[in-house]
């Protein structure tokens, strides 16, 4: 993939490129590198970001997306589990380990984008995390969304037709909920 100066995906002008448009608000060094393919690097920074403040949930759920995206589930967990343990009550926490647990076909924008590219084809625990998601923020629509997702490729039909009829009233100004 080329960029608006000819490089690379991962050239340093693009990083430069990513790096302006980006280092405002919650989009960080890390967001970019991510972006970039650079997992290392954004690893690196969020290891960096725990020195200075090991409580911060969305990094240890950012260091789970690096984890996955590696393909290291393991790991990832044990981030998710990490975040938790900080704060219980994060919706992100949930809604990002419910797609470890699910297979993600695009990216979905929320805290911090992520595709997972492994499938873990747990959709029971999936839809527990996205249940806990939705229940401490109503307001994301795409917890939501992969709740009855999760529910539909668990088997249960009826409970993620329900899903989709409460989320399409709930969310009528959405067009996402209407793609399923």
């Amino acid at each position: 993939m080329g960029t608006r100066e000819g490089g690379s995906a991962q050239s340093p002008g693009h990083f430069q490129v990513c790096l302006s448009h980006y280092t405002y608000g919650t989009r960080t060094k890390d967001y970019c590198r991510f972006l970039i393919g650079d997992t290392d690097g954004a690893k690196a920074d969020l290891e960096e970001s725990l020195q200075l403040v090991p409580s911060l949930t969305q990094t240890w759920v950012k260091i789970a997306s690096v984890h996955m995206e590696r393909g290291d589930p393991s790991k990832a967990f044990e981030a998710f589990d990490e975040a938790t343990k900080h704060n219980a009550s994060d919706p992100d926490t949930y809604y990002h380990r419910g797609q470890g647990n699910i297979p993600i076909i695009s990216t979905v924008p929320s805290a911090y984008f992520v595709v997972v590219l492994f499938i873990l084809n747990e959709f029971a625990k999936a839809a527990e995390d996205y249940t806990k998601s939705t229940e401490l923020d109503d307001t994301f629509v795409f917890s939501h969304i992969q709740l009855a997702v999760a529910q539909y490729k668990s088997g249960d039909v009826q409970k993620s037709m329900a899903t989709f009829r409460r989320t399409l009233k709930a969310f009528p100004d959405r067009s996402e909920p209407q793609n399923y």
